[in-house]
């Protein structure tokens, strides 16, 4: 009867446990995440004279956007118009450009 109830009160304290976790890593997440107000629209990219039109990685047009100042650009479009790879690591949020070694 005693190993019973352990068991119960162990898979209790699991699912306890595990659900505490899902709210810090939920409430984390939430906390890193704001709204913005920033310029879109009518911001033009020219490169060696020529003018670029930005899209994503399915062609679909993306824009230029500037925030507190500071113009922010799609970067995969402007490297492609650079000749460059572009890869993207999502475990730790890195943009790498041209080759990865180098």
């Amino acid at each position: 009867m005693k190993t019973k109830i352990s068991w119960k009160f162990f898979a209790a304290g699991l699912l306890t446990a595990i659900a505490v976790m899902s709210l810090g890593i939920s409430a984390f997440a939430a906390s890193t995440q704001q709204t913005i107000s920033a310029l879109i629209g009518g911001i033009r990219i020219i490169l060696d004279g020529q003018e670029l039109h930005p899209t994503d990685v399915n062609g679909e047009p993306v824009e230029p956007m500037i925030y507190n100042g500071t113009t922010y650009l799609p970067v995969r479009a402007v490297a492609s118009a650079l000749g460059k790879a572009v890869s993207w690591d999502g475990e730790t949020y890195t943009v790498y450009l041209g080759d990865m070694d180098g």
